[in-house]
C-alpha cells in the first residue's frame, strides 16, 4: 500500500483555461440560471472534441478533462494561447 502525503496540496496554475483563446464559456439557456446556479458549469475547449455523425455538429470536450490529460493540453497548458486585449 503506497501513501501519498502531498496529494491534497493545491498548486496555483499560471495558465488558467478562462484566459485562453480556445476556452468556450458555458452558455446557459436561461440567463437567470447563471445567477442562481450554486456551482458554475465548466466550459469547453475549442481544440479537442469530435463531430456528431448524426447532426454534424461539433461536440467539444470539457476544459478540465483536457487539462488533466497529458496527451491533450495537460497541467502545463501545452496549447494555451493568451487572450490579447
Amino acid at each position: 500500500m503506497s501513501l501519498r502525503l502531498f496529494s491534497s496540496f493545491i498548486k496555483k496554475t499560471k495558465k488558467p483555461c478562462i484566459n485562453c483563446t480556445n476556452y468556450i464559456k458555458y452558455k446557459y439557456r436561461n440567463p437567470y440560471d447563471e445567477h442562481y446556479e450554486t456551482e458554475p458549469i465548466l466550459g469547453n475547449c475549442r481544440l479537442f472534441g469530435k463531430e456528431n455523425l448524426v447532426t454534424g455538429q461539433l461536440e467539444y470536450e470539457q476544459a478540465l478533462i483536457c487539462r488533466l490529460n497529458e496527451t491533450k493540453c495537460g497541467e502545463k497548458g501545452k496549447y494555451f494561447n493568451t487572450i490579447i486585449l
